[in-house]
């Protein structure tokens, strides 16, 4: 059967694979996360969900930037555990609407494609932690993104630092699929060619 280091073909980076507790632990109070995900299908889980278990014992908040929706259990969980400063792009929990609503968290609400080009122009907090949901990781640290890529390719390029989380549950036949372009700053952009 296979396993999550099966699916990471660099030798090297299966040097450095920790489970997600510890991966969460790295991420400290006010920093700012780029999380893969545009609906539930491929968004990261395993480091959220080690967020949300980590804030019944010690109190952070930190800022949430994505492509779309999580899966809305996500954003609802990340709501109750108080875990969230800020949230843009987008959200789709009624338990999270509620906070944004009562001012317990900040929500930037603006069209999807704008949080790429923010976080070009360098006008939103730097990316402290970009994670990334993934199928596999080719033998040339290629990470090979599962459906849900959002802003994964911005998010990756502009952290200071990248988590990959190894989706089973979709199939490695995906790589091949993606065709991620990154047009550049504006005002220095080049025609594609």
């Amino acid at each position: 059967m296979e396993t999550h280091m099966d699916r990471i073909k660099n030798v090297q980076l299966r040097d450095v694979v920790v489970p997600p507790e510890e991966a969460a632990s790295w991420i400290k109070d006010g920093m700012t996360l780029g999380l893969s995900g545009f609906t539930r299908a491929g968004d990261a889980k395993a480091v959220p969900l080690a967020l949300v278990k980590r804030a019944e014992t010690e109190a952070f908040k930190v800022n949430v930037f994505t492509g779309a929706s999580l899966g809305s259990d996500i954003d609802r969980l990340f709501a109750e555990a108080d875990i969230i400063h800020k949230r843009l792009p987008f959200q789709a929990d009624p338990t999270m609407r509620k906070k944004i609503n009562d001012g317990e968290l900040l929500f930037v609400d603006h069209h999807l494609s704008h949080t790429a080009e923010l976080i070009r122009a360098e006008v939103v907090e730097p990316i402290d932690f970009a994670v990334l949901g993934a199928v596999s990781i080719t033998e040339d640290g290629m990470i090979i993104p599962t459906t849900s890529v959002g802003n994964s390719l911005t998010f990756a390029q502009h952290a200071k630092a990248i988590i990959i989380e190894i989706n089973m549950a979709q199939s490695t036949q995906l790589e091949g699929l993606h065709d991620l372009y990154d047009p550049g700053k504006q005002g220095e952009r080049s025609p594609i060619q």
